[in-house]
Formats: C-alpha cells, structure tokens, sequence
C-alpha cells in the first residue's frame, strides 16, 4: 500500500519497474495476494559450483590436518585432507540432487550440527563431525515425494542409514578414507559426479569396548554383535 501511494504522487512520464525479492514458499502461501499487483514473477536460484572456500573458511583448520592410525597395525584410518575433500563433495551434492537445498538451510544445518556436536562431547561421547553433519542434513530432506518422513526419521525408525542414500555414501568414504563421496577421481579430477554406492547399510548400534577411536563408522565381522558382515554406526548420534 505504501508503494501504491508513492507511484500515484509521483509525477512523471517514465516507466516504473519495481522488483520484489521473495521466497517462493511466501509467494504461493500468498499467491492471491500477489497475483493482483505483480505482472511478472521469476525465481532465481544461485549456482553452487564449489564450497571449498565457503568450508575452508567456517570450520576449524585444526580439523583438516594430520591422520588418525588405528592402534597395533599402524593403518591410517583418515587424514585431514581428505575429512575435508568428503565434506565438501557430500555438502555440495546436496545442493546437486535436493530442490529445497539453500545456503540459507545450509548455515542453519551447520549451525544445528556444531550444537549438537558439543552437547555429545558434554555427554561424554567422542563424536565425529563429519557423522554429526550427517545426521543434522538428513533431518531437513524427505525420505520420498509420497511420505513427509525425513531420512532421519527413517535412521530413527529402521535403526539403520539405508545403504542406497546420499548419506550412506558420505559415510562409506569415512571408512574408505576417500578423498570424495563421490564414485571415481583421477588426482583432483572427478570422473563421476554421483555420489558412490555402499556395500551395506549402516546400522546404528552401540560400540562396546573403549578401544579409542572416534565415533565414525567402522567396517564390522563375527564379534561385533551381529551374526553378519557389514557397517555400523553409534547410535547415540539418534538422540540428537
């Protein structure tokens, strides 16, 4: 109403443009309202091409350095660079394969992990971020276009990250100490742009034993509590 008034008491013979930001979620909540006073409506959504600046420039540098070797065999378990190469290719397929994905829910999944991720280390757990992040993304995306079930509510219910999701990818290449989520590289070069296939799903399980390590996913046999070979997670990483 206040700009209705201005263009009325405005004197002159030039045409007027006015342009209008808004979400698309406001314009079809009121698209009523909008269709009466706007001529031309288009929405724009910025390319994401790299976050590599935007993730080298939030995160503690401290997290992308040096190696992790599992005790008694000396295997080098992950480095930091490549923490960091998995973390930037499953962020940005994020953006690659979900419509609702912005650098607004973006900074609000970032913001969410990092609470959660000190409210576990309150809680006496050894956490990875990388799992953490994980876990907070897979509640703001739906399972499917027929159920308003987030992955997370299905991490929840089926105890287990399902074995044919971005998720699973993002976790397999912790195991694997790649240096993307994604299915094949040549150096720094992506062949492929989808992300890799894991073997298993991951069940969500609860790690006996105080052998040291962070709480990423591990490879498991005979032993670990279940009668198959396959991959797991802590669950504690639910309840957060």
């Amino acid at each position: 109403e206040t700009l209705k008034q201005f263009l009325q008491e405005l004197k002159t013979e030039k045409q007027v443009i006015v342009i209008v930001p808004m979400s698309d979620d406001n314009y079809y909540k009121y698209i009523d309202s909008y269709l009466k006073c706007i001529d031309y409506v288009e929405f724009f959504q910025p390319k994401i091409d790299s976050l590599q600046k935007f993730v080298e420039s939030i995160f503690d540098p401290e997290l992308f350095i040096g190696e992790f070797k599992k005790n008694g065999d000396n295997k080098v378990m992950w480095t930091g660079q490549n923490r960091k190469g998995q973390l930037v290719s499953f962020l940005e397929t994020l953006f690659k394969k979900e419509p609702k994905m912005t650098m607004r829910l973006l900074k609000i999944i970032l913001r969410k992990a990092d609470v959660a991720y000190r409210n576990q280390i309150e809680d006496d757990y050894e956490p990875d971020f990388r799992v953490t992040i994980c876990f907070e993304a897979a509640k703001y995306f739906d399972h499917n276009n027929k159920s308003h079930a987030s992955w997370f509510d299905i991490f929840k219910t089926n105890k287990k990250v399902p074995a044919a999701s971005l998720y699973a990818s993002f976790l397999v290449s912790m195991i694997d100490n790649s240096q993307t989520i994604l299915t094949k590289y040549r150096g720094n070069q992506e062949a492929e742009k989808d992300p890799a296939q894991s073997h298993f799903g991951f069940k969500c399980i609860k790690r006996e034993g105080g052998d040291g390590f962070p709480s990423y996913p591990w490879h498991y046999n005979k032993g670990w509590g279940d009668d198959n070979e396959g991959y797991s997670i802590c669950d504690f990483y639910l309840n957060y």
